[in-house]
Parts: C-alpha cells; structure tokens; sequence
C-alpha cells in the first residue's frame, strides 16, 4: 500500500527525485531508523510485568522498514535493467535474487548471535538493535558520501 505513495512521491519531485544511490542510502537509513526506533521502545517502553513494547512502535518499525525496503528492492530491480547490457539483464537479476538471499542468511546469523543460546533477553535485543542501527547508519552515510561516484560510473543512467 505504500508502493504507490512512494512511486507517486519520486515522480512528484520531479529533478529533485533522487538518484539512485541516493536512493539505496534513503533505504538504509530507513531500515537504520527502525532499529532506532526498537532501542527507544526497550529502553523507554518496555511494560516490565508483559516484557512488551506498546503495539504502536512494532507498527511504526513495519512502517519505516517498509518505506525502507521501497527505497532498495524495487529500485534495484529497475535498476539492474537500466544498466545491464541487454543480454545478460537476466544474469543480472540472478545477481540481484543472490544478493537478497545472502542478505537473508546473514540476517539469520545476526539474529541467533542475538538471541544466544539461552534465548533473546531485553539486553541482549537492545545490544542487537544498537549494532544494526550504527552499521547501518555507518553504511547509509557512506552510500551518501560515495553516491556521486557511483552515479557517475552509471553514466547518465537515472
């Protein structure tokens, strides 16, 4: 439901959409945010009689995350076709399929490292969500920074 908002949006904006790297850095700032967002909900509104956080910050995270994913996988699909010579855009979109796979393994790892053996605790999560939040904010500011490059190298390509 938000796909049309945000496709709605780029166009909007006309010469001041995004390029695509920026666009990528949009999307990992995004996901950034959410894990903000689950370290402000542990450490300030965790009902210690449930061990829950309020509802309203899981939806907000499902929000955040969401306009996040927006930014990087239809994006990069849309992308992958822009650049990639014509008979290997398939080759290209295997790459593209590979890559989130891997991206979903090691978000496994992460999420086990987390939990340990014992199960998930209130630290441990909070650890978990501090760690992804300043990588992903380390990774979001470096994509910013480096994102002229990277549209240069695409050679006019938008």
């Amino acid at each position: 439901t938000l796909a049309p908002i945000l496709a709605w949006l780029w166009v909007k904006m006309g010469k001041a959409n995004p390029s695509i790297p920026r666009k990528f850095g949009l999307g990992i700032l995004f996901n950034g945010a959410a894990f903000l967002l689950l370290m402000v909900a542990l450490s300030n509104f965790l009902d210690p009689q449930s061990m829950k956080i309020p509802f309203w910050t899981l939806f907000m995270v499902y929000v955040i995350q969401s306009v996040g994913e927006l930014c990087l996988s239809p994006i990069g699909l849309s992308m992958v076709t822009k650049l990639a010579p014509v008979r290997l855009v398939g080759f290209g979109m295997g790459g593209w399929f590979l890559s989130t796979a891997i991206g979903n393994n090691l978000s496994g790892i992460f999420a086990s490292e987390v939990s340990g053996e014992g199960g998930m605790t209130t630290a441990s999560a909070l650890s978990g969500y501090t760690f992804g939040f300043w990588v992903l904010l380390g990774a979001g500011v470096v994509l910013f920074l480096i994102a002229p490059l990277i549209q240069k190298l695409m050679h006019g390509v938008k």
